[in-house]
């Protein structure tokens, strides 16, 4: 599966878009497929290591 990771704090190039282990899950637990998803401003905030709002 793919994934969009902060890898560490910095510019929005910590952003990374990789392959990654489908998560094992328990029989209580179920596995939702995302189809689309996006990166906002606080995201970005966040990789750079600020706490502003």
């Amino acid at each position: 599966m793919k994934a969009n990771r902060i890898q560490a704090y910095g510019s929005s190039e910590q952003l990374k878009y990789e392959e990654i282990p489908v998560p094992t899950i328990n029989d209580d637990q179920l596995l939702v497929r995302v189809y689309a998803t996006s990166v906002n401003h606080l995201d970005l905030k966040k990789s750079i290591g600020s706490d502003e709002k």
